[in-house]
């Protein structure tokens, strides 16, 4: 017969030699990729039923305190954080999020003192809050370039 035929033989759980040939594993397979897709229908029905709502968003300066708390997160020497432990430092973290909560664009100053008092928590001298024109400055210092 000109055709190649392939099989896919599995014992069943009665001991029994189950064969496919070529086209009933492709069907085999076809009802999976259904049932796979049928799976993935359910997630996509499931989160356009359950939508995330601009309440639960963050607002860009939160984000940025966020941003901030995270570089300091995985950088940090000590894994104590200076005695308050991941969950006081990530209360603190919580904390200033929330200071910034109802702060827009022009509220830099607000913003930078809620990062300054997560930082503050540390108890450490030479982890603080730099202003981008400062550390712009201070970067420009250290590699001999102008400020």
């Amino acid at each position: 017969h000109p055709w190649p035929v392939a099989t896919n033989c599995n014992a069943t759980p009665r001991g029994e030699e189950k064969c496919l040939g070529f086209f009933g594993e492709i069907t085999s397979q076809l009802h999976q990729r259904v049932a796979s897709l049928g799976a993935a229908g359910v997630l996509v029905a499931t989160a356009l039923a359950f939508p995330v709502t601009p309440a639960s968003a963050m607002t860009e300066n939160q984000n940025f305190v966020n941003d901030v708390w995270w570089a300091v997160t995985t950088q940090y020497f000590d894994q104590s954080f200076n005695g308050l432990g991941e969950d006081g430092w990530r209360a603190k973290k919580k904390e200033a999020i929330q200071a910034v909560a109802d702060t827009g664009p022009d509220d830099e100053t607000l913003v930078a003192d809620a990062i300054k008092t997560m930082l503050s928590a540390l108890g450490d001298p030479y982890t603080r809050y730099l202003p981008r024109e400062k550390f712009e400055a201070l970067t420009a210092y250290a590699t001999g370039g102008s400020a």
